[in-house]
């Protein structure tokens, strides 16, 4: 599906309160049947979700379902929400994010810190089709993301639910860019922001996703979001209280817990205000599934992202990149980094 049939989808629903109900029972009704979790679950999901016979001829209807019965998105239900993204079937140069379980991560520990329940508003950096954002409740969200598609998304996942549009904005923005300054200016009160950027450690261009990629270290937007931060934190002193939480695989050391996404945030803004946390979710995601103890040895961990076959089709592509993801973790093993890490920063700014 094309991003501009996904706005078409958003309008449709939009002008019909009947059509927008009765897809919102269909998604949610096949988000918890059995052969959408097992298909959600694993490898199957290269490939679209074929519908039972009722659900295809309503989400057909609606846009979302092609004549022959193939769902044309995924649906994720999330936090009582339901969130519709692409597939990994889609072309990953534009590709939204599929997965909802690292927002899960981010929204636990805003919660298990207490920084949730004292937001009036929330803003979410990367915030895909809107898992992050639109799952919270404050006077105020606001969702930037780079990709037009994702924005539509957002917008789509909005009218879906039923969310005020005034309350629930969904904004273009590239994080090298800093914070858009017409919303910073309006930034006051206890403001959380959330950052799950691409952060998965990548050899070459091309290995990853774009959703996924962050550079040979996984720190090439996670450092953008930090000098964006650190000027965020400038225009707004004195009249904002902000704290954020910023997602990452991170290479370090397990033995001293110094992981290099923690160290990145500690010389920007001081140890005293940073703190890391370790997910609670295993480390790499293969083929749908979080597998493998986090943390791990990064010798082990980077090449095993060969073998998840939703990325890498075919043996001798997965032997190959196997090779490349070696020798990057031997590289950062030699430089003082040898382990990997899934954890989340949190950051007390002002």
């Amino acid at each position: 599906m094309d991003t501009n049939r996904l706005i078409e989808v958003g309008a449709r629903l939009r002008e019909s309160g009947g059509l927008r109900r009765a897809a919102l029972e269909c998604f949610q009704f096949l988000t918890r049947d059995k052969a959408y979790g097992e298909w959600a679950g694993g490898a199957a999901q290269r490939r679209p979700f074929v519908l039972p016979l009722r659900e295809a001829a309503l989400l057909a209807q609606c846009g979302l379902a092609a004549k022959n019965g193939e769902l044309a998105v995924r649906a994720n239900l999330h936090r009582g929400r339901l969130f519709l993204t692409d597939g990994v079937w889609v072309d990953p140069n534009h590709r939204v994010f599929p997965f909802c379980d690292e927002s899960e991560e981010l929204l636990a520990l805003a919660e298990h810190l207490g920084w949730t329940r004292r937001a009036t508003c929330v803003v979410d950096l990367a915030g895909g089709c809107g898992h992050t954002a639109w799952s919270l409740d404050q006077p105020r969200q606001v969702l930037f993301d780079v990709n037009p598609r994702a924005l539509a998304y957002a917008e789509l996942n909005k009218i879906l639910n039923g969310l005020d549009a005034d309350r629930y904005e969904a904004i273009a923005n590239n994080i090298h860019g800093g914070i858009p300054r017409a919303v910073a200016d309006r930034l006051e009160g206890d403001v959380l922001l959330l950052a799950n950027m691409p952060f998965g450690p990548a050899p070459a261009a091309g290995m990853l996703p774009q959703t996924s990629d962050g550079g040979e270290a996984g720190m090439r937007l996670q450092r953008a979001t930090f000098a964006a931060l650190r000027e965020l934190a400038v225009h707004t002193r004195g009249r904002a209280r902000m704290r954020a939480l910023v997602m990452g695989l991170s290479l370090g050391d397990s033995a001293s817990n110094r992981w290099m996404l923690h160290d990145e945030a500690g010389a920007q803004f001081g140890e005293e205000r940073v703190s890391w946390h370790t997910c609670a979710s295993p480390l790499l995601r293969i083929d749908g599934r979080r597998a493998m103890a986090n943390p791990s040895p990064a010798g082990i961990a980077l090449p095993a992202i060969a073998d998840c076959t939703l990325y890498h089709n075919g043996p001798d592509r997965r032997a190959a990149v196997r090779k490349l993801w070696e020798a990057t973790a031997q590289k950062h093993a030699a430089g003082g980094h040898p382990d990997l890490a899934y954890g989340i920063v949190a950051l007390e700014l002002a």
